[in-house]
């Protein structure tokens, strides 16, 4: 029985570690998302010049396809470059 006991005690701390581990991951994840609409949304409110527009669009084209080859196809890898 004993040993019972410690083999659940071990799993219900493990699941709490992967829990925790989990809720961080998501929580890295919806910051960066946060920061990328805060980036589109500042910068469409201030580029209402076509041509301004156009030119960011492109450089943020280029960077996304530079971020996806540095990291080899990993779009979380990608998206933690592309929004720092």
């Amino acid at each position: 029985m004993a040993e019972l006991e410690q083999i659940h005690k071990l799993f219900e701390e493990k699941e709490k570690s992967i829990k925790e581990d989990i809720l961080k991951e998501v929580e890295k994840v919806a910051e960066r998302e946060m920061k990328l609409f805060e980036f589109e949304l500042f910068y469409s409110l201030l580029l209402q010049n076509k041509e301004t527009a156009e030119w960011v669009q492109d450089k943020r084209q280029k960077d996304w396809k530079k971020a996806l080859e540095e990291s080899h196809g990993n779009i979380e890898k990608a998206m933690a470059t592309f929004a720092s």
